[in-house]
């Protein structure tokens, strides 16, 4: 749950104006605002803390921010029952607590830009420029709803830019926009002033994206100037103890996997003694992820109904349940949080192999994860558990989010990588490092994402090529095959590091999670020097189904059937003598079938059928 900034008030008298103003006449609509809120009746407040009620998507609860007026010191806690969380920032790093307790240090450009700005918020930077400098620009005036509101924008010293906009009536705050690093952006509108101890604050704060079913309401209660600050006030929580273990007598667990052609890890999980059930295992998933027609099943009934973002970009649905005990053969956790939507559902057909969800960061915090990719065998130990000297050579890592991010190079090209067990792909590079590297003309020759390129939100559009090296810490590949992001909004839009690494590149070693200490440590295996495969070898990658067989709808060129003259829009009716219902599972036996092979397709067009031999090839 992204905070909203309870008492963000006012702008910097010292700040820098565009030349669009006049500095002077700036610096009078920050003094007016400064003097709206309560003017200097600020200068003497060290600290405030705010409680009260808390509404979003359907799921009531409280909240309560601490903040230090000195520092930027911050923290801010809320609980919605099957849904709780906090973050904070002790004024050297931010800090993330999840629904089940577990605490993330925060590390990536985009998430300390997105610290600052909230220590600016919390001291107050705009009236206080010796606490944190920033400049303002102004943008103009703007109406809406038969109101006038004169827009500037703000960056502080090290964070990012946002928009602040001032009610030309009454000089009064009236909202922030902040334009979060996945290209969308975030809306905090402040309402229902009111005076306390000589300052006027708002006391009904909504945030959200625009989509008012997944706004954030918080009505304050509660407001204690000068609150008093513990010495350890703002720094996260303890980790929370007794939430896993293993069998009587056992000290870890070893069971077997499915491992995909594409590297996705599957496992079976029991809930509350229902099962055995198939999950998915993905570092890259935040939380636990459980689908509706399964939780309908095990008698669950998820609550509310919040925002779901993937790397599609299309906002989901979900709802929050919480399963007592889960078992994982002889490994048990309790008290587990899921997020429960219908979109999870999609997960299986994509991958697949079918599966009713997801476990993801919050399996990875509890345990001590290590995916034997080779041999078909997961590891769990102890949650902190020393490290082995057959674990390999060590990867530090930090956190976006709750997802592993560490150091790596493409080309040369140096930068963060998410760490993502259930991506497929090698590496997938965001839009902006894309545009900015102009990695498509870089890269030579492309081809459009397979189309079986799916996530949570949608489909994922961008290209394909093959670059020369890619390497996480010590660790290395070469020609590997790079998906070159061309979305718009979603993860793959983000501006948070250079790209997000799955299973292309994890499968080829054997791969330990060790979350407490923030180290990965990779083994190489039996699968390290195999070739990166693109895993189209005929060119064919879109069929509508049509009486008598399909008709062809997407063809990749070059490629072996387009220099044979096929064309979209021709008919394929077989492929080595097979038809009818054996058609498609020829034509998957052909997608992975080794370069050289010899294939014959039956191709019909201008009503008449041919036969097309073909010899299959890497075309990256």
């Amino acid at each position: 749950m992204s905070r909203g900034r309870i008492l963000a008030l006012g702008l910097c008298l010292g700040c820098f104006a565009s030349a669009a103003l006049p500095a002077s006449r700036v610096q009078q609509l920050l003094a007016r605002a400064k003097a709206a809120s309560g003017g200097a009746a600020w200068d003497r407040i060290p600290s405030i803390r705010s409680a009260g009620t808390l509404d979003t998507s359907g799921l009531k609860g409280t909240f309560e921010t601490l903040e230090d007026l000195r520092s930027g010191a911050h923290v801010e806690r809320f609980d919605l029952g099957v849904q709780r969380g906090a973050d904070g920032f002790d004024g050297r790093s931010a800090w993330v607590e999840d629904a089940a307790g577990h605490v993330y240090p925060q590390g990536g450009e985009a998430r300390r830009r997105q610290a600052v700005d909230e220590a600016y918020l919390a001291c107050r930077g705009y009236w206080f420029p010796s606490r944190w400098p920033a400049d303002v620009a102004w943008m103009g005036d703007r109406k809406e709803a038969g109101r006038t509101f004169q827009v500037l924008q703000i960056e502080p010293l090290g964070g990012q830019p946002f928009e602040f906009w001032l009610d030309a009536a009454t000089g009064l705050p009236d909202r922030t926009v902040v334009f979060d690093a996945e290209g969308g952006r975030q809306i905090t509108r402040f309402a229902d002033y009111r005076d306390v101890k000589g300052l006027k604050l708002p006391f009904a704060i909504r945030e959200g994206d625009g989509q008012a079913l997944f706004d954030t309401v918080q009505h304050v209660r509660r407001v204690d100037l000068d609150a008093g600050l513990a010495p350890d006030a703002f720094a996260p929580p303890a980790q929370p103890k007794d939430e896993a273990g293993f069998a009587s007598g056992l000290r870890r667990a070893n069971l077997p996997i499915v491992v995909s052609s594409a590297g996705h890890v599957y496992l079976q999980a029991s809930l509350d003694g229902k099962g055995p059930l198939w999950f998915t295992l993905d570092s890259g998933w935040e939380g636990n992820a459980l689908s509706s027609e399964a939780a309908s099943r095990l008698g669950l009934d998820a609550k509310g109904a919040v925002a779901l973002s993937g790397a599609g970009g299309t906002i989901e649905r979900a709802g929050f349940a919480k399963v007592s005990r889960v078992q994982v053969q002889g490994a048990w956790m309790r008290g587990v949080p899921f997020a429960v939507s219908q979109a999870v559902s999609s997960i299986g057909s994509v991958q697949g192999q079918p599966c009713v969800g997801v476990l993801g960061s919050d399996f990875f915090q509890r345990f001590t994860v290590r995916i034997e990719y080779a041999a078909h065998r997961l590891s769990l130990l102890p949650e902190g558990a020393p490290p082995d000297r057959h674990w390999g050579r060590a990867v530090p890592f930090s956190f976006a989010g709750q997802i592993p991010v560490a150091a790596g190079a493409l080309d040369g090209m140096r930068g963060l990588f998410r760490i993502d067990s259930g991506s497929g792909s090698t590496l997938d590079v965001f839009a902006p490092f894309v545009k900015v590297h102009d990695l498509v003309a870089r890269a030579g020759r492309t081809y459009p994402s397979p189309g079986e390129d799916h996530g949570i939100g949608g489909g994922i559009f961008g290209r394909v090529a093959r670059f020369g090296s890619l390497s996480l810490g010590p660790v290395s590949m070469t020609h590997p095959l790079v998906g070159l992001s061309q979305m718009a909004q979603g993860a793959f839009a983000t501006m948070d590091g250079l790209g997000n690494l799955g299973a292309g590149f994890l499968k080829r070693f054997d791969v330990t999670f060790d979350n407490r200490h923030q180290r990965l440590y990779l083994e190489p295996n039996a699968n390290h020097d195999l070739p990166d495969r693109f895993g189209n070898t005929h060119g064919l990658t879109a069929l509508q189904p049509v009486k008598g067989g399909f008709r062809i709808t997407g063809l990749l060129s070059p490629s072996p059937l387009a220099a044979a003259g096929v064309q979209v829009g021709d008919g394929l009716v077989s492929l080595d003598g097979k038809s009818g219902r054996d058609l498609l599972p020829a034509l998957e036996t052909a997608l992975h079938a080794p370069v050289g092979t010899k294939v014959v397709f039956g191709v019909a067009h201008g009503g008449k059928v041919r036969q097309v031999p073909i010899v299959l090839k890497e075309l990256l």
